[in-house]
């Protein structure tokens, strides 16, 4: 009797299933005609065969597709027959692309995100290419109008895709714009055009990375518009200029306003946080828009000052900003970083515009002076802005490049290293290097790095200067005689170098001397290898050799104890 009833309530149960499984299906009837495809069982969980329903949608919506585009050949065809005026073909043709916009956006609406993404596919291959041949086939429109045209199909279509979270789309509608706006560029000849378009395109997709969190996106094409104002730029300068300098500077502008501008709304007005696309964004932006505006003003001169002062002046506010407003809220961080960077960027820049020769040398190295005092005593960040301040200051003077040639035996010294003007700089980057050392430990690579850039150009800049002084005196009149002379004087010099930078790295304020003992010690014994043994005479050899050997034993003894480092007991 159990075995029974226990049979019958399992048939009951499975009975039960079935109704409710009948029920749900006359539910879905009468909401509306239900097709075979429906009504066909699911597919098993884990098979390997693609759910038959899903397969001949994508088949249909294939096929609505080609339909689409046998449409838009049928247009393309009358058009070209005259059957009707080639202006009303390309109004009807926008017309019947926007329509399948429109379909997008209502398919997305639904939550068919296939068919909302395919419509989408089919409006940009009707109407990117339409506006191309409008341009370059009929001549209806011009390269500005045409730019214009791209800015606006672009706009509704990623507005479409942002409304409904249609990334896809968003991607779609990227890659017709990335092929549309070079080859309407080659096409008509003109870049500017091309380039303002470009550069909306970016902004937006900045601003749809912010939004919808779709980070990639605003990569590939910050990356043409980049390479367009650059290519712009060279072709405003050349010998056969085909741009104007001042388009040129306009679409530089341009870049800097609209992605800057969009990262200060997004970081300082909405307060959000930081993101490493940003940081990205703002490097390129740099790159290609202040880049492009010093090259356009070094060869041409114009705007000089205009553009000078509107460097300075951002460079200023930038440093107000992450020195004044960010660390009043908040620790320094990506923020600070941030615009710290833009600060260094644009204040440099605008002061190479105004300024040069002897009056720029001595402002960098005021401000280098003045951010390495500041560093030391609050900010230890800004020991990297005193750095590349002093480092600027020795290249532009020439200390930094005749010492190198010095040290190498390209060339003899220069007129740089025997100015006046180098005993400053050299004294300057002494005291900066000795300012930011300080005695704290530098745990962070960020802060070490500083200091062994201002080491190294130190070395290099007071070994061509003893080099200049030195060479001389012991050159003769013997031409083989002095060869060797002057190849064991230079040793000397090196061999000094290395003896120095071994007692500064056992301070704690100099630790990043211990990275260059052992190369600075192998590059002079490869000199000794290529200039000394090929040059010298016993004599010399004696010298060298002794020279040599004694700094390795002294390396070895001043790196077998080193003084214990800051902040260690």
């Amino acid at each position: 009797m159990s075995d029974r009833l226990s049979e019958l309530e399992a048939k009951v149960a499975a009975l039960a299933s079935e109704v409710r499984r009948l029920d749900e299906r006359l539910s879905n009837f009468e909401r509306g005609p239900v097709s075979a495809l429906e009504l066909a069982p699911a597919p098993e969980e884990g098979s390997p065969w693609p759910d038959t329903a899903d397969f001949a949608r994508a088949l249909a919506l294939g096929g609505r597709t080609f339909l689409v585009l046998a449409g838009a050949f049928v247009l393309r065809a009358v058009t070209e027959a005259a059957v009707v005026p080639s202006g009303l073909g390309v109004v009807l043709g926008l017309v019947f692309g926007g329509t399948w916009l429109a379909m997008a956006d209502r398919a997305g609406r639904g939550g068919q995100r296939l068919s909302a993404v395919v419509h989408g596919l089919a409006a940009a291959i009707i109407g990117f290419p339409l506006l191309f041949e409008a341009t370059t086939r009929f001549h209806l429109l011009s390269p500005a109008v045409a730019g214009l045209g791209l800015a606006a199909l672009s706009a509704a279509a990623l507005g479409v895709a942002a409304h409904r979270s249609l990334h896809a789309l968003a991607w779609v509608v990227l890659a017709a714009g990335l092929l549309t706006a070079p080859a309407l560029a080659l096409a008509t000849g003109r870049l500017v055009p091309a380039a303002l378009y470009l550069v909306a395109l970016g902004v937006a997709t900045l601003w749809l990375g912010y939004a919808k969190g779709w980070t990639f996106l605003p990569w590939p094409v910050a990356l043409v518009a980049d390479l367009f104002v650059f290519v712009l730029t060279f072709r405003a300068v050349g010998e056969r200029a085909t741009e104007t300098v001042g388009a040129a500077l306009l679409t530089a502008a341009a870049l800097l306003l609209g992605y800057l501008g969009s990262v200060v709304v997004h970081t300082l007005i909405l307060e959000r946080g930081v993101l490493a696309l940003e940081f990205a964004a703002s490097a390129l932006a740099m790159l290609a828009g202040v880049g492009g505006a010093l090259i356009l003003v070094a060869r041409t001169g114009v705007a000089a000052a205009g553009t000078g002062l509107g460097f300075l002046a951002c460079g200023l506010l930038a440093y107000a900003v992450a020195m004044g407003w960010v660390l009043r809220r908040e620790r320094i961080g990506a923020r600070f970083h941030l615009y710290a960077s833009l600060a260094l960027g644009f204040t440099l820049a605008g002061s190479a515009l105004l300024l040069s020769g002897p009056p720029l040398v001595v402002s960098w190295l005021g401000l280098a002076l003045l951010l390495a005092v500041i560093a030391r005593l609050r900010l230890r960040v800004l020991a990297l802005h005193a750095a590349v301040f002093a480092l600027a200051a020795a290249g532009v003077s020439g200390l930094l490049a005749e010492a190198t040639a010095t040290v190498a035996g390209r060339e003899a010294a220069g007129a740089a290293l025997h100015a006046p003007a180098s005993v400053l700089v050299l004294a300057t980057l002494a005291l900066v290097t000795s300012i930011t050392a300080g005695t704290t430990a530098r745990p962070r690579l960020a802060e070490r790095v500083p200091q062994a850039l201002l080491l190294t150009a130190l070395l290099v800049a007071a070994a061509g200067l003893a080099m200049s002084a030195l060479l001389p005196a012991v050159a003769g009149e013997d031409a083989a005689a002095s060869a060797g002379r002057v190849a064991t004087a230079r040793t000397a010099v090196l061999v000094g170098g290395v003896l120095a930078l071994a007692a500064l790295g056992r301070t704690g304020a100099f630790l990043e001397a211990r990275w260059l003992v052992y190369p600075w010690l192998a590059a002079v014994g490869l000199k000794i290898l290529l200039e000394d043994l090929p040059r010298g005479r016993p004599a010399t050899l004696v010298l060298t050799f002794a020279l040599f050997g004694t700094a390795l034993i002294a390396v070895s003894r001043l790196r077998r104890r080193p003084a214990p480092e800051a902040g260690q007991g």
